[in-house]
């Protein structure tokens, strides 16, 4: 009898220690979840009410059902978990994207891994997506997303006109949950994300001609490169990115980017010599760089051993120097002053013979994420 008491003591002392055990799980987890996902539902709640029914439906029950500790997650349930998020999903639904990402990926090779980068920034796109309609929508998110990036305070009556989505990401964009208001141009605005943060995660997955394309494409596109018809980075920085994808068009000459790669460096090619409609590098009839870091610039980039883009800058100082009256040659002049502004351009362009990257059939834009598409 005394044995039997004994069991039963000794039972129920381990089933108290079994819910101690759970009790201390539960409260070392809440203590480490991102702060950045506690403060963004608290400041959510604060600000606005949301409609919760994305997260409720059973496609995203699917998604949260999956844990970071699950290791057993197939790429295959990772990509039907990217395919469900859309722009109702919730931020929490990218992070358990995230926590699974890791596993999939150490099992695929490179092709599936860039098969799933470009599922993931698809996803992405997805998501930030504002379903903005109508000319009316479109007017009233800028101009609240102006007084955000800006500072101004945003009323209660600009939110109030603000759909319930547009509400979500601007407070995601406040609360910098990789979600940000990027500035087009022009006070147009849109919501972007952390593109170099976006291809560390496949990196180490990718063949190396994949890798080094997709880092270079986040870093140069995470800013816009038009504002206004204005090149919005500098001469210098203007030869570099020339310069890197005429490197890079030698290394992968016959590479699945090459085409892209030549889209880019034609860009930078022609807005290097040519500028752009609002953008100068020198005066209107092409005689002297406006700023003489520029012509140092350019006469550095003419001694570059081994590049069309060095050759191409010797013929632009040579031409430089000529006179009008060199560059006129037979064209009989009116009193009209802008003609030579006209001539210069025309002549330019006969000595340079630089293909202008945007006309004929070259449709591709590359300088709005890390893939480019067809505008």
């Amino acid at each position: 009898m005394m044995r039997l008491l004994t069991n039963r003591y000794l039972i129920i002392a381990l089933l108290l220690l079994s819910i101690s055990a759970c009790d201390a799980q539960r409260d070392a987890f809440t203590e480490s979840k991102p702060a950045s996902i506690e403060a963004n539902q608290t400041e959510e709640k604060q600000v606005i009410a949301l409609d919760d029914s994305a997260s409720t439906n059973d496609a995203v029950a699917k998604v949260a059902s999956i844990t970071p500790t699950d290791h057993k997650v197939s790429c295959e349930h990772v990509r039907d978990m990217m395919a469900q998020i859309g722009n109702t999903s919730k931020i929490e639904d990218i992070y358990r994207v995230n926590e699974a990402l890791p596993a999939c990926l150490k099992t695929t090779d490179s092709v599936a891994a860039l098969a799933l980068l470009n599922n993931y920034d698809e996803m992405y796109n997805r998501f930030l997506d504002e379903g903005l309609q109508g000319e009316e929508d479109i007017h009233t998110f800028n101009d609240v997303a102006y007084k955000q990036e800006t500072g101004e305070a945003v009323t209660k009556a600009d939110y109030a006109a603000l759909s319930p989505r547009l509400k979500y990401l601007l407070t995601l964009s406040r609360s910098k949950d990789d979600v940000y208001l990027k500035h087009l141009g022009e006070g147009y605005y849109a919501f972007g994300h952390d593109l170099s943060a976006m291809v560390s995660r496949f990196a180490p997955y990718l063949a190396k001609e994949d890798r080094i394309f997709f880092e270079r494409m986040a870093k140069d596109n995470q800013d816009i490169f038009w504002n206004d018809a204005a090149i919005t980075v500098s001469f210098e920085a203007l030869i570099e990115r020339a310069l890197y994808w005429e490197d890079y068009l030698k290394r992968f000459a016959n590479g699945h980017h090459a085409a892209e790669a030549k889209q880019l460096y034609d860009v930078y090619r022609y807005s290097l010599f040519f500028g752009s409609d609002n953008t100068d590098w020198t005066d209107d009839a092409m005689h002297y760089f406006i700023e003489p870091e520029f012509n140092w610039a350019m006469i550095e980039l003419s001694h570059k051993p081994n590049s069309q883009l060095a050759k191409d800058a010797k013929k632009f100082l040579d031409f430089m120097q000529t006179s009008d009256d060199e560059r006129r040659g037979d064209i009989e002049l009116t009193d009209d002053e802008y003609q030579y502004i006209s001539i210069a351009r025309q002549r330019a362009d006969e000595v340079m013979q630089i293909p202008r990257p945007w006309e004929g059939d070259r449709t591709m834009n590359c300088l709005s994420g890390i893939f480019c598409y067809e505008d």
